[in-house]
């Protein structure tokens, strides 16, 4: 953290603006379908945005005047980052079911479940038939993606976050040995 110098202000608000531009490239640059490399991105943006409005209000403070104040500070160039207040502003909610590109790390309403490679292939074909607007799959086909036909599917959910996740978004199909994805809304 900088001290109270406008000096060290000014030199930690360049690093900070440089940075935040350097992921903004990144992400003009790279392929959108690199989606957690994005979120990544996003939320690291997110971070020097916030560490740069709250070293330019330390410097407005030491230059004698309001953070809120309408006078820019000769310590701080204007920045196109500068967002009004939190309690102003309602923060983006993350979506309430995110997924990795091999379905082994999955969150749910911002609870991170990490799962086995039989799971995730299991949530993977799960989510697909949701997507489609299907009633469900049939635990056969579930059994047959894995490469387990004679076992049990709940044999496959007894480790790891597995259990937990299932409980919270696997429901019971309309027919008989039939599963579907109960995703939040």
């Amino acid at each position: 953290m900088p001290t109270k110098h406008p000096q060290d202000f000014a030199t930690a608000i360049r690093s900070y603006k440089a940075r935040i531009e350097e992921i903004n490239d990144r992400l003009r640059r790279d392929p959108p379908g690199e989606a957690r490399f994005r979120r990544v991105a996003i939320e690291q943006r997110l971070v020097f945005e916030a560490a740069l409005e709250q070293i330019q209000r330390m410097a407005a403070q030491s230059a004698g005047k309001r953070a809120d104040s309408s006078e820019p500070s000769p310590f701080v160039a204007p920045s196109p980052f500068v967002h009004p207040a939190p309690s102003s502003v309602a923060r983006p909610t993350p979506p309430p079911f995110v997924y990795s590109e091999d379905y082994r790390a999955i969150t749910v309403n911002g609870d991170k479940y990490c799962l086995t490679p039989n799971q995730a292939l299991v949530f993977q074909v799960l989510h697909q038939y949701h997507q489609l607007g299907l009633a469900g799959v049939a635990m056969t086909i579930l059994l047959g993606r894995i490469g387990s036909p004679s076992s049990r599917l709940r044999d496959s959910f007894r480790s790891g976050d597995g259990p937990k996740l299932w409980k919270l978004i696997v429901k019971a199909g309309k027919m008989k040995d039939m599963v579907c994805l109960r995703l939040p809304t």
